[in-house]
């Protein structure tokens, strides 16, 4: 995604589709089949790409 706001928008809308149609819940259990054919499932991952931001002056005593 590039800086312009539409483009950050258009990413979290289509993250929240994602979420919501099941597409991450697939995308997850394919990973887990693929891994567990090889031998390699002994892991269970999330992802997590929370970003918070404070206003400039909100480490400031009062």
């Amino acid at each position: 995604m590039g800086s312009d706001p539409g483009s950050v928008r258009a990413g979290k809308d289509r993250f929240a589709r994602w979420e919501s149609d099941g597409t991450w819940a697939r995308i997850e259990q394919r990973l887990q089949t693929d891994a567990d054919a090889c031998g390699d499932l002994g892991w269970r991952a999330q992802v997590d790409s929370s970003v918070v931001h404070a206003h400039q002056h909100a480490a400031e005593g009062s």
